[in-house]
């Protein structure tokens, strides 16, 4: 996994950069007050306001520790981000991102094709 960003906790969520080779942009995470269960829990927002994605409370599999899935989307990036917000030492966050496997993404890309023809 790359990490692609640094947050850090605010009175109402995270707020942090999101860095790669093409891109840097400030993002804040703010928690949506009425949230339902499955989400999202958090509002992305870019720095110039704009609305860029959200973000899902989750806990890991293996130990219960908690992060959040994040989802980056706009029309002026190449593709959108998928990636964890985990915690870090020193009350930092790291977003974590991998490169997703290309047959998943094939298949949900068909998938969405069959769905749109029905």
């Amino acid at each position: 996994m790359a990490r692609i960003g640094e947050f850090v906790a605010t009175d109402n969520g995270y707020k942090g950069q999101v860095r790669t080779m093409e891109m840097r942009f400030d993002v804040q995470l703010v928690r949506i007050a009425d949230a339902k269960a499955e989400g999202p829990h958090y509002q992305a927002v870019s720095a110039n306001g704009a609305d860029i994605g959200a973000a899902w409370d989750r806990k890991s599999q293996s130990g219960g520790e908690p992060y959040l899935r994040v989802n980056l989307d706009d029309p002026s990036m190449p593709r959108k981000i998928q990636a964890n917000l985990v915690n870090e030492a020193e009350g930092k966050m790291g977003l974590m991102w991998q490169r997703p496997n290309r047959q998943v993404s094939r298949d949900r890309e068909d998938a969405l094709e069959n769905e749109a023809s029905r």
